[in-house]
Order: structure tokens, then sequence, then C-alpha cells
């Protein structure tokens, strides 16, 4: 009988999986600064950003990548924007890049509209029905060194019986031709010494304190300037929760009252779109076009202060 109770125990054992199944594992996105490129003054910032969910392996919990996509970025230093996009999203409504060393940006916006009614006669009996075409509207967008100026929008309307109308006014681009930035600015170091940030601009030494809700952890930061201050950017490669997203990523910071704040990313760019005068158009987190951003020599006025605004936090 104990025979037979050891000879079922070592069948017992035989018969387990080899791979014990694991629980440690939870999907999150990646984030990370691929290069900064100058223009005009602005910062144009390329972010690759990774998404990994979990997926059964050989009866373990593994991570893998499920999604890749890749950002352009336009910071003043001042404010960020979402201006392109690409990677596996099946619809990007915009994408960016340069024609003959100017850039461009194109906004892509779909809907459903309501263009008829109709009564049709159902068992002798008059019901009323509306018709709705889907129309698109694709943007082109010229980057002027402070704003982008529309160039070109064309409508696409497609009806429910299958015709097709397509408008276009302002000038033809092929957009087939967009190439990325090439290169990259390398900036300067700057250096954590516990929750002190310590950086050189302008031959000078600056010291500032990292907030306590910064986590240190994920930070390795470059100082820049753009036409509008100190852009600090995080070349540290960020792991954060699943569902966190390009604007609320600490890829990019400024200094505001002496202290290291987070620019947040736009992620539509109308903010920084000219109005009718030529000049930028006010969105909800820029002025309006009463009190508009400082340009032309008024930039160099600004840039001039830069110093003595950093000056305050010398050691």
């Amino acid at each position: 009988m104990r025979k037979i109770v050891a000879f079922l125990a070592l069948m017992l054992l035989v018969s387990l999986p080899k791979h014990v199944v694991s629980a440690d594992c939870s999907p999150y996105e990646l984030y990370s600064v691929d290069s900064v490129f100058k223009l005009d003054g602005w910062l144009l910032i390329r972010v690759s950003h990774w998404s990994y969910t979990c997926e059964m392996i050989a009866g373990e919990w593994e991570n893998r990548v499920a999604d890749f996509d890749s950002y352009l970025t336009l910071t003043d230093g001042r404010e960020a924007f979402l201006i392109g996009g690409s990677g596996s999203l099946p619809d990007w409504t915009t994408s960016a890049g340069f024609l003959n060393g100017t850039l461009y940006a194109i906004r892509i916006s779909r809907s459903r509209e309501s263009y008829k009614n109709v009564t049709l006669t159902i068992n002798n009996k008059p019901k009323n029905f509306t018709l709705t075409r889907n129309v698109k509207v694709k943007e082109v967008y010229r980057f002027t060194g402070d704003c982008f100026e529309p160039v070109l929008r064309c409508v696409l309307i497609q009806y429910p019986n299958g015709t097709t109308t397509k408008t276009c006014n302002g000038i033809p681009i092929n957009v087939s031709l967009f190439k990325p930035p090439v290169g990259s600015i390398p900036g300067s170091p700057a250096t954590l010494n516990g929750r002190n940030l310590i950086f050189s601009f302008n031959g000078q030494k600056y010291t500032f304190r990292l907030p306590m809700n910064m986590n240190a952890s994920q930070l390795s930061l470059t100082v820049l300037e753009a036409r509008n201050g100190i852009v600090l950017v995080n070349n540290h490669v960020v792991r954060l929760p699943a569902g966190v997203t390009i604007e609320n990523v600490p890829v990019l910071f400024k200094i505001e009252n002496r202290t290291i704040v987070p620019i947040r990313i736009q992620t539509d760019f109308r903010g920084v779109v000219c109005n009718n005068s030529g000049s930028e158009s006010g969105g909800s987190n820029t002025q309006s076009k009463a009190s508009p951003r400082i340009c032309g020599p008024g930039i160099f006025l600004m840039a001039a202060g830069i110093p003595s605004l950093l000056r305050r936090a010398k050691q």
C-alpha cells in the first residue's frame, strides 16, 4: 500500500507544470526623449513611447510591447505643443515634418453631420428621416518662426449614396515629401545633489530645490535655452502606469518663481496658430490678441532678463 501511495505521489510531481504562473506583471508606459532640434529660438523635441501589456507566455505572465508611437513637440520655454505624431495608432489626427527646410504641421478632423431631412411613406404613414454625411477636413500649416500660418484646407464629403466631393483652398503641398528633423543639440548637463539641482548658464552656476512631489529617481536633466526661458529636458527613460498619455509625462520643465515646474504638453496646437493679422491667436492657455506674445526686438529684451532672474538663484 505504501508503495502505491509513493508511486502516485511521484506521478503527481511529474505531472506538475514546469513553469509556475507568475502574477508579478502589470502594463506600463515608457517615454524617452530621442532628440532636440533648435528652430528659430524654439525647441522641437522628438519623444518615443512604448506601451507594454501583459501576456501569458509558456505559463508565465510577461510584458510585451503592444504599441509604439513617436511624438513631435514644440516649446518656447513657456508652453509646449504636440504638433505631430506617428506610430501604431490607426488614425493620427496630426503629423508634422520639414519640406525645403520649413516645418509643416497637418491637422485632420472627421465628423458626421446632418444635411437633409426627408419624408418617406411606410405602411401609408409618413416617416421623417435625417440624412447624414461624413466630413473630413485636412488643414496644412506652415511654421513662420512665430506661429503656424494656414496654407491649405481641404474638405472631403462622402454621401450615403456613395457620392464624394472634395474642395481645396490654398497652396498645394505634397505631404508625402515631409522629412523628420535631423540632428540634436547637446545642451548643458544638470546634476542632482540630494534634492538640489545644480547647473551652469552663461558661465554662472545656479542651484534650485526640487519640489517634494517631483521624483528625482526619474530625472536626468539637460539645460537648454529657448526664446522664452530655460528648458530642462529630461533624458531619463520614464516609466509610468498604463494609460498615462504624453501631456502628463515629465519630460520638459521650466523655471517659474525660482521653482522647477513641468511644462505640460498641449495636445492641440491651436494656441500657436496665427490669427488673420499674421500674429498668434490666443488659445485657452495662451495670451489673447490684445496681449500678444513678445516677438521681434522684445525677444532679445526678454532674453537679456533671463540671467537676472537666474542670478537670484545663484549660489
